[in-house]
């Protein structure tokens, strides 16, 4: 039975086969979007949870409001761990990260400029596993100058030669004996590092201060206890602890620090929930967003959705073409339940070879899904004792979402009012088949609608006056590394005459590490609206180099020499701490820091500029003058910038005594900041076109089938001397009303998500009523151009023919 029903299946496929083609092409892709998008949320989803007691696992986070302003860390103290383990019962273990920027790593003649370095305890190998190939995993972090590489990094310094005891050499000082080797951090970790030094090396791990927040934490809880029994204690420490340093330091209690509306607490966040559900500052890397992982995943499942639609439109459309079949299975005894079966079939063996081609589709489109989505994801990794059954199940759901009403409704026709041709089959139910061509729309509709509101905000991000000119600035890495040559270096660029101006600093507007500290107006440690704010060290050429604005007063100026004692805040700074523009000037700010409190004069304010993502709000700043010899950046003219370069590599050489050379332009470093929102845009972009080509599949079919069941009619308009014009118009009305309708709905539905979207967004654009016109229009446009084809081709036709047919 179950043969007969595949063969007759096969031969209605290739009988319908252009309707068959159709149904095939738009499946295809919507099960190839669905195995990509499961490839990517599986990996999502994967996050970190490989580890041994990956549920016990978490990291300390810590948060503070002063004087309304809201400070979240993914960071504690050095002092936090030890004292969680020590006085927490609840506590297991402990390890710490601590991270510090770029480094220049040698070995003999072979030098790197490296990122993914990290201080570590031992406690860090025994949390997470780390995959030992050489070294003692008990010892290896135990002593200070010891460092653990993984096996790539071994390679790339060593060759195939024993890493064990060798010596790397740390910023041209600093030697380091390799005690481990280890296997690469997996792909889905909320960390990546190459080198593992010894935490030990560092002062500032054994640091009692509480406030020094520089040292991510984790801790692994005892079986059997939850992360509310710990966070419980967390008060009873900050009184303990915090409380008797905000006394020291700030000159108040806790007590009144928190009856003025400020705090200080920590919390614990799940090592499993990190990479989807934690955006604090000073994460350890970018993290994703459970957020994205829905709204892709819907966006996946909608095209299946729309292609399975496709075949439900199209089945119930040829109905009459069916209808005299199901007549004369009826007459001769066939069951409801056998038609059903019948018709059942027909999807089934559809979504197969659907399901076939979506595979090989997708993963020969795996590559290029990789590089939109910033991803490395693999068939390799997959988990296939629990994908397989995943991805048979959406097969299974597909068949019987497509299938399952063409099959009862064609089942339910009767058999003496089908023989008699008294069935009205086609177009019986076009008001169903009308909501689904409109879900179809408003799916589509709506995703071109997100990927213009994307485009719109990245636009606006890139034309945003940031407060500095970013353009034709280039910085040097790791400057310190010249020593005493440093100045000699700017200095004799300088004379370059593409470069305009230079400066020596560290801090660059852009999102990254940040040193925060205590500040409050006057000289009274205790007024109410001392705040964290962010710190800065520049020297006297790095306002004009970056071309900032001031609002008032003036830039550090060699001529006063009490500007050692002077700073220049931004617009932020002023209005936390409440100065006028009359008296900003000359008024006093004061430091709070584990050394006491210092006093200094505002000489300048700059007006407020972009230094982190836009998607928080311009935080208060104070910026001192002094030594910061990280990087040297150089704003250059946009000629001869090739032979700029190289006539800074040259320098370089002759004064650097064989360091690497190492630059970037800083507006590609700002590109940097929204890559993933750029990504976002194109994924929109990818999903969006899919959606709208199965819809406008769809409506292909249904146009044909419509100017095949008005062929009669469509002749006798022609006899009677309508023109082809009009013709066109009677075929695609309906269509065209229907699209309608999708546009409106569409764009309700749409600019609520949108609007919701951009509102993570401290600084965003305006939704824009082009976006939705360019929407309707657009597909309105394609939806003609689809059914243009087909309505062109039926009014041109001989209308002899037609009426000779009939």
């Amino acid at each position: 039975m179950i043969r007969n029903y595949l063969k007759v299946a096969w031969r209605n496929l290739l009988k319908y086969r252009f309707y068959s083609g159709i149904n095939i092409l738009g499946m295809s892709v919507g099960i190839a979007s669905v195995l990509l998008m499961a490839l990517f949320v599986q990996h999502e989803l994967s996050y970190d949870r490989y580890y041994e007691d990956a549920e016990r696992l978490y990291r300390v986070d810590f948060s503070a409001r002063m004087a309304g302003n809201d400070v979240d860390l993914g960071a504690t103290s050095a002092a936090t761990g030890p004292v969680l383990l020590d006085e927490v019962p609840e506590v297991e273990d402990m390890g710490r990260f601590r991270t510090m920027g770029t480094w220049i790593v040698a070995y003999e003649d072979t030098r790197f400029q490296e990122e993914d370095l990290t201080f570590a305890d031992p406690g860090i190998i025994r949390l997470f596993g780390l995959d030992f190939l050489a070294g003692n995993p008990e010892t290896a972090l135990s002593e200070p100058n010891t460092i653990v590489l993984t096996q790539p990094i071994a390679r790339k310094y060593f060759g195939d030669a024993d890493p064990m005891g060798k010596v790397l050499v740390l910023d041209g000082d600093e030697e380091y004996e390799v005690t481990g080797v280890i296997k690469p951090i997996p792909d889905n970790t909320h960390f990546h590092f190459d080198f593992f030094a010894s935490a030990e090396t560092l002062e500032e791990t054994n640091s009692p201060i509480w406030l020094n927040i520089n040292f991510v934490t984790y801790i692994k809880l005892r079986e059997g206890t939850t992360e509310a029994s710990v966070e419980e204690k967390f008060p009873g420490l900050v009184e303990k602890y915090v409380g008797q340093e905000l006394q020291q330091f700030m000159g108040v209690s806790l007590a009144d620090f928190s009856e003025q509306g400020n705090h200080i607490r920590y919390s614990l966040s799940p090592v499993t929930d990190i990479h989807l559900h934690s955006q604090m500052d000073e994460e350890l890397e970018a993290n994703g967003s459970m957020e994205y992982v829905w709204i892709f995943g819907a966006i996946a499942l909608f095209i299946l959705v729309i292609a399975c639609i496709n075949f439900m439109n199209l089945a119930t459309a040829r109905s009459a073409n069916r209808a005299k079949e199901v007549g004369i299975r009826k007459t001769l005894g066939s069951l409801k339940k056998q038609l059903v079966a019948q018709f059942m079939s027909e999807a089934f063996l559809l979504s197969l070879l659907a399901f076939v081609i979506g595979s090989v589709l997708a993963v020969l489109a795996l590559p290029y899904f990789n590089q939109l989505s910033g991803k490395t994801l693999s068939l390799d990794t997959i988990p296939w004792s629990t994908f397989l059954p995943v991805m048979l199940g959406v097969g299974l759901f597909m068949a019987l979402l497509a299938g399952s009403y063409p099959a009862f409704y064609l089942s339910a026709f009767r058999p003496i009012a089908v023989l008699k041709g008294s069935l009205q089959g086609g177009m019986k139910h076009k008001g169903l088949r009308s909501s689904l061509v409109v879900f179809q729309f408003v799916c589509s509709i709506a995703l071109i609608v997100c990927t213009l509101v994307v485009g719109q905000q990245m636009r606006y991000i890139q034309d945003q006056n940031l407060g500095y000119n970013r353009e034709q600035l280039v910085t040097v890495e790791n400057a310190y590394l010249l020593g005493d040559n440093l100045e000699a270096y700017k200095e004799e660029l300088l004379r370059n005459p593409n470069v305009v101006s230079g400066t020596i600093a560290s801090d660059l507007p852009t999102p990254s590490g940040r040193n925060v500290s205590i500040f409050y107006p006057g000289t009274d440690v205790n007024h109410p609206l001392a705040a964290p704010m962010v710190r800065w060290r520049i020297d006297y050429d790095y306002i004009p180099t970056f071309e900032m604005n001031l609002a008032h007063g003036r830039n550090f100026d060699r001529d006063f020499a009490t500007d050692s004692a002077a700073v220049l805040i931004n617009e932020a700074a002023m209005r936390q701490f409440q100065f006028s523009a009359e008296e900003v000037i000359g008024s006093q700010i004061g430091l709070a820091d584990g050394e006491g409190s210092e006093i200094y004069d505002v000489v300048g304010v700059v007006e407020d500029f972009f230094y982190m993502s836009m998607r928080e709000n311009i935080r208060p700043m104070v910026v001192f003058l002094g030594p910061n010899r990280g990087r040297v950046t150089f704003r250059v003219t946009a000629q001869e910038t090739a032979a700029v370069l190289s006539a800074m590599e040259d320098s370089w050489t002759d004064l650097s005594n064989g360091q690497p050379f190492n630059y970037a332009f800083l507006d590609d470093e700002f590109a940097s900041v929204y890559e993933d929102e750029q990504r976002q845009g194109q994924l929109f972009t990818v999903f969006a076109g899919l959606a709208i080509l199965i819809a406008c599949l769809g409506l292909f079919g249904l146009a044909a089938f419509t100017a095949e069941q008005r062929t009669k009619e469509i002749g006798i308009r022609k006899v009677l001397g309508a023109s082809v014009l009009q013709l066109v118009k009677l075929l695609s009305k309906e269509f065209m009303l229907l699209i309608l309708i999708a546009f409106v709905v569409a764009s309700v539905i749409a600019g609520l998500l949108m609007q919701q979207w951009l509102a993570d967004f401290a600084y965003h654009t305006t939704l824009s009523w082009w976006v939705f016109a360019v929407s309707g229009i657009t597909a309105l446009l394609i939806a003609g151009l689809t059914m243009s084809y087909q309505s062109i081709r039926a009014a041109t036709a001989d209308p002899v023919k037609s009426l000779k047919s009939e």
